[in-house]
């Protein structure tokens, strides 16, 4: 056995020899131990004292897990343990009757989710995931490493295909990691026994320049506050970020509205069928209102106003006042980036920063999931019940909003 403080150099030089070699981790390594055999397969394993008892188990091989994330699970073993739990004993449970889930019945899992909820884009979801999928449908889904993912999204040659790709796969197995919380109708009993998601942790391992869109960018109030007062933004543009901020929509629902949705007298919004487009405005096909502030109809009614309050249309094309606009702030934004240098950011990050901040204010999740739409009430008791909910939601959001705008 030698000792070694591992480090990405030092297992860089770690090589097979005639005989198989234990490196033992000491210091912060304590604890964590590298299995090298001859034939070259590398193995990484913990050992620890549990009630007086000395356990070792193995986590994987060394080409499935970088060393930060060995250390990870390490960590979380230590924790199970301090908690007077054995890790050993985690997967060796033999009290169930059921068999473990494959990754096909994860993906299966997850089909049954954007079913249950309507996801207009259920079926492309499908044809990309099942079209790189491949053989990796056949493992088990708590085997499944990041190296796995690894392998299939760098055979994927279109960047836009991988990134999807990718992010499907990674909402799949969050679906999975949180299948015993959901309360659906039948469900079928699938034992997962997934701890981590094993997907968001392969965009810092590729070697071919692969860099997926960055996710999850919320912005800050001070970074609303400079955006919507910048010079560099022009006044119509300006509107339009101020208006999708403030109401925590989609961009495509607000920016293509026909102006009838909007209930003035009522201070209410609602989008479903419109004759005017003949399409449903939502993607679950049901109508969808939320209550408006004075403060939200004001910045309406100046967005109105940018076309001489004339129209069918809230953002009438400029070419063809019986067609709206392209849902589109690409540009503005893209030269306001450029300009000050700041993180970037996508216009569809309005929408994830209302609920975010949303929270940093106080407003229940329950209200802003109501608000925008991910919250379905099947008995038509929203109107009743929850209405007042999404009023309040919406004065504390148009509050804050006032003193940063």
């Amino acid at each position: 056995m030698i000792p070694n403080i591992f480090t990405a150099e030092s297992l860089k030089s770690i090589n097979p020899s005639k005989n198989i070699k234990r490196y033992i981790g000491i210091e912060v390594d304590r604890g964590i131990s590298l299995s090298v055999r001859p034939s070259g397969k590398k193995t990484w394993y913990f050992s620890y004292v549990f009630e007086k008892i000395k356990y070792e188990i193995e986590l994987g091989e060394y080409g499935d897990y970088t060393l930060r994330e060995i250390h990870s699970i390490i960590k979380e073993h230590r924790i199970e343990i301090s908690e007077g739990i054995n890790p050993n004993s985690i997967n060796t449970d033999t009290s169930h009757n059921y068999t473990l889930a494959t990754v096909r019945d994860l993906l299966d899992a997850y089909y049954i989710t954007l079913n249950r909820n309507n996801k207009k884009s259920f079926r492309n979801i499908q044809t990309i995931i099942e079209r790189h999928i491949g053989s990796l449908v056949l493992k088990f889904a708590h085997d499944v490493k990041p190296s796995h993912i690894q392998n299939i999204c760098q055979k994927i040659e279109k960047p836009s295909s991988r990134d999807k790709f990718h992010s499907y796969l990674r909402a799949a197995f969050n679906c999975a990691i949180h299948w015993n919380d959901y309360d659906i109708l039948n469900k079928p009993h699938y034992n997962f026994e997934i701890k981590t998601n094993p997907v968001p942790t392969v965009h810092s391992l590729f070697s071919n320049g692969y860099r997926p869109v960055e996710r999850d960018r919320v912005l800050s109030f001070d970074e609303i506050h400079r955006l919507v007062n910048s010079t560099i933004i022009n006044r119509t543009s300006k509107i339009k970020i101020k208006l999708v901020i403030a109401l925590g929509q989609r961009l495509e629902q607000i920016l293509t509205a026909p102006i009838n949705e909007i209930d003035f007298d009522n201070q209410k919004w609602t989008w479903g069928y419109n004759k005017e487009t003949q399409r449903h405005r939502m993607k679950t096909k049901l109508n969808h209102s939320i209550p408006l502030t004075d403060f939200q109809i004001e910045l309406i009614k100046e967005a109105y106003a940018l076309r001489g309050s004339q129209g069918k249309f809230l953002f009438p094309n400029t070419q063809d006042h019986s067609k709206p606009i392209q849902p589109s702030l690409r540009e503005p934004i893209n030269n306001y980036i450029s300009k000050t240098n700041c993180k970037p950011f996508q216009a569809r990050d309005f929408r994830r920063t209302f609920r975010i901040m949303g929270r940093t204010l106080g407003i229940p999740k329950a209200h802003l999931d109501a608000i925008q739409h991910h919250r379905i009430y099947d008995d038509g008791s929203e109107e009743i019940n929850h209405w007042r909910d999404k009023q309040e939601a919406m004065k504390i959001w148009s509050d804050k909003l006032k003193d940063i705008y």
